[in-house]
């Protein structure tokens, strides 16, 4: 749903878009033989802000990939916005973006040490800030964790939790996905997509995104122990995708209660940490206080980068403003 000229993501389709949500400059970095889009800029500082990327759904289980006609300028905005006020850097893992493609089955934990090859390799001594889209928190999570000293705290974007394809998949069981002439074809389509995806995540045969393996990397974070204190923000937008005015109210309650259950289970993140916040926004705000979620993403960022560096707890409120 474009607002402006920036895309604004439900929270559902903040997971299906991942793919291109964060932009990444111009480099990549030679790892084995192989070589994966990496770069930075922005002023040198302690802390460094990591940008990582994840697969989509609708490319992999339905055969198509997103509209993401209007992600340039959110791209840009994202990766400019940061890089303004502290170093940033932007990481595709194999086979996503301009990335060499994996030559064998991936999932989170390759890409994690992928990403902590590639830190040595740059000598990116200093913490590091995760900022993840969507699956690529499982990356987050892994390296909180194996990496602890190396990782200054978490901003997970609509991030995706173990829990999330069960609970999906009793949600579309429960409840059909609107249809009719009043109902959004876009949103349709991608839930759709998520439907497939999670019944056969549910049934033990969902597919690999991108050659990324979804239920391994989901196996691996369950596993791992939790990192203390870490200050970690979960970003999630309220936006609803059945919320135009053509549309009538069932769909829009249908997205209404997709919305709350995507809210509780990317909430869930926060059980990593004593020290976390979930930062929530609603893009068509009617009070008139709609934030972009790349306005967000940089307020969550800069909480983060402040706790850190204090060595202190995140402040009870993230604001958005």
């Amino acid at each position: 749903m474009p607002m402006s000229s920036i895309r604004v993501r439900s929270v559902l389709l903040g997971l299906l878009l991942t793919a291109t949500a964060a932009a990444q400059p111009a480099g990549s970095v030679d790892v084995g033989g192989y070589r994966l889009g990496f770069g930075c800029d922005g002023p040198r500082s302690p802390l460094t802000v990591v940008l990582v990327r994840g697969p989509v759904v609708g490319d992999s289980v339905m055969g198509y990939a997103p509209n993401d006609s209007d992600d340039p300028s959110f791209q840009q905005a994202a990766f400019s916005d940061l890089a303004a006020f502290t170093r940033t850097c932007a990481f595709t893992p194999r086979g996503l973006g301009a990335s060499d493609a994996a030559p064998f089955m991936t999932d989170a934990r390759t890409h994690a040490r992928d990403l902590s090859r590639i830190l040595e390799r740059l000598k990116v001594t200093g913490p590091v800030v995760l900022v993840t889209f969507g699956f690529a928190s499982q990356i987050a999570r892994l390296l909180a964790v194996e990496r602890r000293a190396h990782v200054a705290g978490l901003v997970l974007v609509d991030p995706w939790h173990e829990d999330t394809p069960l609970a999906l998949s009793r949600f579309f069981r429960s409840r059909p996905i609107p249809e009719g002439e009043d109902v959004d074809i876009a949103s349709v389509r991608w839930l759709r997509a998520w439907r497939t995806y999670v019944n056969d995540y549910a049934a033990g045969r969902a597919a690999p995104l991108d050659r990324w393996d979804v239920r391994a990397g989901d196996r691996a974070v369950r596993a791992a122990t939790r990192p203390g204190t870490l200050p970690v923000v979960v970003v999630t937008s309220l936006s609803n995708p059945f919320t135009s005015a053509a549309q009538s109210a069932e769909p829009a309650r249908y997205g209404q209660a997709l919305t709350r259950l995507l809210r509780a289970q990317q909430a869930k993140a926060l059980s990593l940490t004593s020290n976390g916040r979930q930062l929530t926004f609603d893009p068509a705000d009617p009070r008139g206080a709609a934030l972009t979620e790349n306005e967000v993403v940089v307020t969550a960022v800069r909480a983060v980068l402040a706790a850190s560096r204090r060595g202190g707890a995140l402040p009870v409120r993230v604001e958005g403003r």
